[in-house]
């Protein structure tokens, strides 16, 4: 495979460049489509490199393409929403491809065990699955959410971390308006079998107590009742 920029269409001068020793195309050779980590290259800017390869009257040519950083950085970091929210992508050494909006402190070894914990180094996570995580907020100092999901067939991970109050807002004011239903229920019920109890004893507002049982006719005194 040649190793020099046969053809170039983009603001810089990169025809005829030599990538012998460019370390995007030494991981693309014998893979049909690769992309890069990020990296500076020869415009000292960063960047990572999409490559397709494919054969033309037997022999093979990379198609590479360079990813606007900026623009795929600015839609990273604004993933989600709330005051708290932050994203980036981290790869599976462990170093931020994408930096962090609000200087994002990650526990790295620990996302790092639990994304890319299996057998040699491999990613535990099946493509498409969120691992979720609760953990504090370095930050903040609040209980914080983190999500994980693999990238690039599990070399990157995406990494997202909001505080919980700041992401389940409409959650905790459902939970304070039913703790209010249930306090204010509990209060009325109470109330209402105080009342009724007090009704029940009292009819017309006089104790009802013991029932009387009629009184049996004294005898006068004086005389005895003849034996019948």
């Amino acid at each position: 495979m040649a190793t020099r920029m046969r053809a170039y269409a983009g603001p810089f001068h990169l025809k005829d460049a030599n990538y012998a020793e460019a370390g995007w195309f030494q991981a693309a050779e014998g893979q049909e489509l690769s992309i890069s980590d990020v990296f500076l290259g020869r415009r000292g800017l960063p960047h990572f490199v999409v490559s397709v390869r494919y054969d033309v009257a037997g022999r093979q040519y990379l198609l590479r393409s360079t990813i606007d950083f900026a623009s795929f950085t600015t839609l990273v970091q604004h993933i989600g929403q709330g005051s708290s929210a932050q994203a980036c992508i981290i790869n599976s050494a462990g170093e931020f491809q994408t930096p962090p909006k609000k200087g994002l402190q990650l526990d790295i070894p620990f996302l790092r065990g639990k994304i890319w914990g299996g057998p040699a180094g491999q990613s535990g996570l099946a493509a498409g699955e969120v691992a979720v995580f609760t953990q504090p907020n370095p930050i903040s100092g609040q209980k914080a959410l983190t999500l994980a999901t693999t990238l690039k067939e599990g070399q990157w991970a995406l990494i997202y971390q909001q505080d919980e109050a700041d992401a389940f807002p409409d959650l905790d004011r459902i939970r304070l308006l039913a703790l209010a239903i249930v306090l204010l229920g509990g209060l009325g019920i109470l109330a209402a079998a105080l009342v009724l109890t007090r009704r029940m004893r009292c009819p017309g507002g006089k104790s009802k107590g013991r029932p009387q049982l009629p009184r049996r006719p004294r005898p006068f005194p004086g005389k005895r009742t003849p034996a019948p």
